[in-house]
């Protein structure tokens, strides 16, 4: 089995199952434990063509060769190659290339046109003829989207979308002092580094994220894998001594923090039962699950009704995580979009209708589009039922609506795409 066919066959699954490429990843290789040895190349490759997709069908076009003539395995098969002979010829047996080239029916001269395209100068022509949604791979109504958002600097956004994102771990301050955990790590190899905004977070440089999960100390709950912007959310809250609702838990980082950040109770609400359980695990395992009450139901339709703080991190069209899951760009769509939004409405208005006046309401999403943040949270300050207030630690940049709302991005925070509102009940 080659690797380049292995990974045409997951993505292949990826688009059709219209599920996550880890989710599809981790099954096959569990059916196929005979080439797990394949795993590292197999993801390198997965990601890499997922985040260039379109452009690699533009070259292949340039090379004379119409990818739509192919379907299924054998279009992302495609694709692998010409990912592979335009960006690592070098590493690339020659008898490997001719086995996928025959297997394509492709012929020599194809091949060898591929070899000699500068792919970084087409993307530059693209950029040039304003085509950057060939150039960056992006569907053309997601551009809009990013437009219409008013991301600083996009084109420098777009290409940080084509790489792996930061990496970055919360300390268990609760177990472990960070400038311990710093020791630890480093002497297991690991390049980290202390984050400046936050005592209880460090940045990760290398990029080995399976083998983080997989350490004793992450085992003994010293730390735990978590973005710096989802990190944000416990020091806005500043929960020390309060009685914390989030109405979306799933696996649990946020409430975790909560409790390690001093709250009294943590109410933790999900429709999921599997991810409440993953919460669970996750808290035991940090030794937090004393304070944190696990309730499985539906908070479009009921909450507890007398916390303090309420977290609403709604399901979301996901854009400011398109360098980790690029599978997205396959899957969403206008109609998603849509759907997305109502169901972010339903939450922001059962949480508004429920809660007493003076409730801190924290709003935030790991998407950068307008729709999906100033709009919904600015309908309902303008109907008078909450209103929007500034809040600290703010160590993003102020959104071109609202000045009180913060967001992120990966290229200038080097956190994923993310958005945070704060607001109290009127």
């Amino acid at each position: 089995m080659y690797p380049e066919v292995a990974a045409a066959i997951i993505l292949d699954l990826v688009e059709k199952r219209r599920t996550s490429l880890r989710s599809v990843a981790l099954e096959y290789f569990r059916r196929h434990k005979d080439i797990e040895y394949l795993k590292p190349v197999v993801r390198v490759l997965t990601l890499n063509v997922l985040r260039n997709y379109i452009l690699l069908d533009y070259i292949a076009e340039i090379a004379g060769l119409d990818p739509r003539i192919y379907r299924d395995i054998k279009r992302w098969l495609l694709r692998i190659l010409v990912y592979e002979v335009t960006h690592q010829i070098n590493k690339l047996k020659k008898s490997r290339v001719s086995k996928i080239a025959n297997i394509l029916k492709l012929k020599n001269q194809f091949i060898n046109t591929l070899k000699n395209i500068d792919v970084e100068g087409v993307r530059r022509k693209l950029i040039k003829l304003n085509r950057i949604d060939i150039a960056y791979s992006i569907p053309y109504w997601m551009i809009l989207l990013f437009k219409n958002a008013r991301i600083p600097y996009l084109e420098k956004f777009l290409e940080t979308l084509l790489h792996d994102p930061n990496l970055w771990i919360r300390v268990s301050t609760h177990k472990i002092s960070r400038i311990e955990l710093v020791k630890l790590l480093k002497r297991m190899g690991y390049k980290v580094r202390e984050d400046s905004h936050f005592f209880d977070c460090i940045e990760v440089i290398d990029k080995r994220r399976s083998l983080l999960a997989k350490t004793i100390y992450y085992h003994k709950g010293y730390y735990t894998i978590q973005d710096k912007s989802s990190i944000l959310i416990g020091h806005v809250a500043y929960p020390s001594n309060k009685i914390v609702l989030d109405t979306t838990a799933g696996a649990g980082l946020k409430i975790t923090h909560m409790v390690q950040l001093g709250a009294l109770r943590v109410i933790a609400q999900d429709i999921d039962f599997k991810r409440l359980l993953d919460a669970h695990i996750h808290a035991k395992r940090l030794g937090l699950a004393n304070r944190i009450f696990l309730i499985n139901t539906d908070s479009t339709k009921k909450i507890f009704n007398c916390p303090d703080i309420v977290l609403i991190d709604p399901p979301c069209t996901g854009l400011g995580r398109l360098s980790i899951q690029p599978e997205l760009k396959l899957h969403l769509s206008r109609r998603y979009l849509n759907t997305v939004r109502r169901l972010q409405y339903q939450l922001l208005y059962n949480v508004i209708k429920n809660v007493r006046r003076g409730t801190r309401i924290i709003y935030s999403t790991c998407t950068v589009t307008v729709e999906e943040n100033e709009d919904l949270v600015k309908m309902f300050e303008k109907e008078g039922y909450i209103e929007v207030i500034r809040h600290k630690p703010f160590i993003g940049f102020k959104s071109f609506i609202d000045e009180r709302i913060q967001r992120l991005y990966p290229h200038l925070h080097k956190t994923q795409g993310f958005a945070v509102t704060v607001m109290e009940r009127t």
